[in-house]
């Protein structure tokens, strides 16, 4: 970069050069980061002079990257990505860390055993620096193989051959209910009455819902559902008594104690069970071993 000018003053550029081939507009662009449309322009100015080329091709008030643009664009994205990953790893040094591990959670998890794991983790390894990325358990495959994590935990399977999977635990899947609809004193509704009466909130857990449905229309044949597919929105919906649900036990443990939810037997079905996995490439780092190591050694109090 020219000579003269500070590193902090050119990584600014990059980063509005970045956002203005986002927006494709200059206005948008300087909205998007907090500063004035005359900067924005200034920045690439900046840049289209340094390099001696046309980054942009000008229409009226929006903008398109030339072919030149379209080039540089990933060196920029490069420059940036290096350049805050390098202060990243100086900051997290300065705070006594000496390696970094990231790992990527489904929210199910994140929600209910992870706040232990890393508690716990945490005090017996202060020098490693925990990043917690919370994604769908589809997606942390996918993840993994493309090295933005380290380290998995997720409610589905291993598929891919490069993804090494170890069975952390097993959550007993229950019958969730307001607990308006749990009267202590008189009869117990039955299964197929709280089918009829309730609608089944569905699929907010990746692995099991085909088969319990068709199990639950064996029960109810006219029952009427409800797809939501995060299980935070399944129970506040079930407390403010709009379904019931089938979820994992672990998930609703502070809600029972609360008062706030309900689980009841259902006989005559064949309730699941959801496991969950702990993901790692084949080849891992000393960091990861670490936590693999620790965690199958919690795994029994889970």
């Amino acid at each position: 970069m020219r000579e003269g000018r500070g590193w902090d003053t050119d990584i600014e550029c990059l980063r509005t050069f970045i956002a203005a081939a986002a927006k494709e507009n200059f206005r948008a662009a300087s909205e998007a980061l907090f500063i004035s449309q005359p900067t924005v322009s200034v920045h690439v100015r900046q840049l289209e002079e340094e390099l001696g080329v046309a980054l942009f091709e000008r229409r009226g008030r929006s903008v398109r990257l030339s072919a030149a643009g379209r080039r540089f664009l990933r060196e920029a994205k490069h420059i940036v990505d290096v350049h805050d990953d390098n202060v990243q790893q100086f900051r997290s040094w300065l705070q006594g860390y000496t390696s970094t591990l990231t790992l990527g959670v489904s929210p199910l998890i994140a929600a209910s055993v992870l706040p232990r794991i890393v508690a716990k983790f945490s005090v017996a390894h202060p020098e490693v620096e925990l990043r917690i990325r919370i994604m769908e358990s589809f997606e942390i495959e996918d993840a993994l193989s493309d090295l933005v994590i380290d380290v998995g935990l997720s409610r589905t399977a291993a598929r891919q051959r490069d993804i090494a999977a170890t069975s952390l635990y097993d959550d007993r899947i229950v019958c969730v209910v307001p607990t308006a609809d749990v009267d202590i004193d008189g009869p117990a509704a039955s299964l197929a009455e709280l089918l009829d009466t309730h609608k089944v909130l569905t699929h907010n857990h990746p692995g099991y819902w085909d088969d319990l449905l068709a199990q639950l229309r064996r029960v109810a044949p006219h029952m009427s559902t409800m797809m939501v597919t995060q299980v935070h929105i399944t129970k506040r919906f079930i407390e403010e008594g709009l379904g019931i649900s089938f979820l994992p036990a672990s998930t609703i443990v502070r809600e029972r104690m609360e008062g706030r939810l309900a689980s009841v037997p259902a006989p005559g079905v064949h309730l699941p069970v959801a496991q969950t996995f702990l993901m790692t490439r084949t080849s891992v780092s000393p960091a990861v071993v670490q936590f693999v190591t620790f965690v199958e050694r919690l795994k029994a109090t889970l």
